[in-house]
C-alpha cells in the first residue's frame, strides 16, 4: 500500500509518503504556525523525492488532532481536495493514537503530551484518552514518568523553570514519513473518512 500522510495538527508540519517496505520521503517542519503557507510545497517536494505520480497513490491519511485549530483545518481541507481530485480514500487517526503505535512499535510507553495553550497540554496514558491539563499537575502527577509527543520538549523547559527535572523518551517525536509507514503497515488501525 502507498501512503502519503499528513499531519498539521502541531507546529511542525509533518508529511511522508511510504509503502509497506519503508519511508519513500520524509518532512518533519521546524516549530512554526506557516502550515498553510508550505503544504503544498512540501507535497510537492515530497512526490519529486519519492520519484512518484499521485495517481500511484493507494490511500491519503491525516492526523485529526487534538491539536490547533487552524492548523487541523488546513491539513483536513487539503487532504479532502486531494482525495476528491485524485479519487482516493483517506485513512484517519487521532495524534495520540499514532504516538501510542509509534511508541509501541519500539516498546516504549511514555505519557504523552501535545502543547494545547500557554502552559496546558493535552496528555494521554493509554493514546487513546484525553485530557488537558496544566503543566504543574503533568509535573507534580506523572514527573516520575518519560514524556514523548509534541510537546514533550516544552513541558521539560517549563519543569526546568520550576526547577525539576522529566525524562524524556527518545526520539520524542515521528516524522510524517513514519506517520505513513504506521498507516502502510496496518491501514486496519486507522479509520476511513469519507471524502465525499
Amino acid at each position: 500500500m502507498l501512503v502519503l500522510a499528513l499531519d498539521t495538527a502541531s507546529e511542525r508540519l509533518l508529511a511522508g509518503i511510504a509503502n509497506e517496505t519503508g519511508i519513500l520521503a520524509d518532512h518533519v517542519g521546524e516549530p512554526d504556525r506557516s502550515h498553510s503557507e508550505k503544504v503544498i510545497a512540501v507535497l510537492d517536494s515530497l512526490f519529486k523525492k519519492a520519484d512518484i505520480d499521485p495517481s500511484e497513490l493507494d490511500a491519503l491519511a491525516i492526523a485529526v488532532g487534538p491539536g490547533s485549530f487552524t492548523g487541523l483545518r488546513v491539513g483536513i481541507a487539503t487532504v479532502l481536495g486531494l482525495a476528491q481530485a485524485w479519487k482516493k480514500p483517506i485513512l484517519s487517526a487521532g495524534n495520540m493514537r499514532l504516538a501510542r503505535l509509534f511508541f509501541s512499535e519500539r516498546n516504549l510507553e511514555p505519557i504523552i503530551v501535545t502543547h494545547c495553550r500557554g502552559e496546558e497540554f493535552y496528555l494521554s496514558k493509554s493514546g487513546e484518552s484525553v485530557e488537558i491539563l496544566g503543566s504543574q499537575t503533568v509535573i507534580e502527577n506523572y514527573g516520575d514518568r518519560q514524556f514523548g509527543g509534541f510537546g514533550a520538549e516544552r513541558l521539560s523547559d517549563l519543569a526546568a523553570k520550576r526547577e525539576r527535572v522529566i525524562s524524556l523518551i527518545s526520539p520524542t517525536i515521528w516524522g510524517g514519513g513514519d506517520f505513513a509507514l504506521m498507516v502502510a503497515r496496518n491501514p486496519e488501525k486507522f479509520k476511513t473518512l469519507d471524502p465525499a
